[in-house]
């Protein structure tokens, strides 16, 4: 939960009422995007890159919305792959 009043504001009258409407995967928001044309969507580019052969509209990104991000792989503690990111 933000700390920012604002934020939490915005959250409760804009997101939450409408919150069984928002996309639940990558797939689905790139969708709506062609579907709606006063929509848009936020995706890692990875996100973007594996879907972008399913989508059969064009779209474009905001270079102004643009902000470089980080992705983790994660593994159980006894993973085999395990030592080759330990070297």
């Amino acid at each position: 939960e933000s700390k920012v009043e604002l934020l939490k504001i915005i959250y409760r009258k804009k997101i939450y009422p409408f919150r069984h409407l928002l996309p639940t995967n990558v797939n689905e928001g790139l969708e709506k995007i062609c579907q709606e044309n006063n929509y848009a969507f936020m995706v890692s580019m990875y996100g973007l890159i594996e879907q972008i052969s399913f989508i059969h509209c064009s779209i474009a990104y905001v270079p102004q919305a643009f902000f470089p991000g980080s992705i983790a792989i994660a593994m159980v503690k006894e993973s085999h792959y395990k030592g080759i990111f330990n070297k």
